[in-house]
């Protein structure tokens, strides 16, 4: 990805890294239309990832940008859906048969301080609170595709790259589980 497309892109990943190249069209109004490959399951969302950033899939449709002369910033074939951007738009998990939390609304809260602490981790923490994170989700029987879907845009807002956030989720699963 370009520079100028890579500074736009942040709003959606701190670190390009995150993206592979893929095509990119600016808007009239100055914003990005990153293009992805068709993955089945994928939908639409509005401001799910992060405000202003919307995704559009099956049942959705895009401005076809160069019709109307805008800029290709990158030319790139349309890359895959990135796993962490699939977790954050995908839709909730229902919770196993059997999960009962301590009432609704106090697992509601707890989750809630899980991701508020998480969120506010600082460099040389980040990925001790995300273990420490995904310990409480997976104490709470969240299934592993939930947990990752909650804990997965949080973890890449605060600069873990893709691969430390799915390994790091899921070593405390598997020790919950043995």
């Amino acid at each position: 990805m370009n520079g100028e497309a890579c500074r736009l892109a942040q709003n959606l990943a701190r670190n390009c890294g995150l993206l592979l190249p893929t095509r990119v069209f600016r808007t009239r109004s100055g914003g990005l239309h990153l293009w992805m490959r068709h993955r089945d399951g994928v939908t639409n969302t509005q401001g799910t990832v992060v405000r202003g950033v919307d995704t559009r899939g099956e049942g959705g449709c895009v401005i076809a940008w160069w019709s109307a002369g805008v800029d290709c910033l990158d030319h790139s074939p349309p890359a895959p859906w990135p796993d962490w951007l699939l977790a954050a738009i995908a839709p909730p998990v229902p919770p196993r048969r059997g999960y009962q939390p301590d009432g609704a609304r106090e697992g509601s809260r707890r989750l809630d301080a899980i991701m508020r602490r998480l969120g506010s981790a600082r460099e040389g923490e980040r990925n001790g609170a995300l273990f420490w994170a995904a310990c409480r989700c997976a104490e709470m029987q969240l299934p592993q595709a939930h947990i990752e879907a909650l804990l997965t845009p949080i973890a890449l807002g605060i600069g873990l790259r893709e691969i430390e956030n799915r390994r790091t989720v899921a070593s405390p699963i598997r020790r919950v589980a043995a």
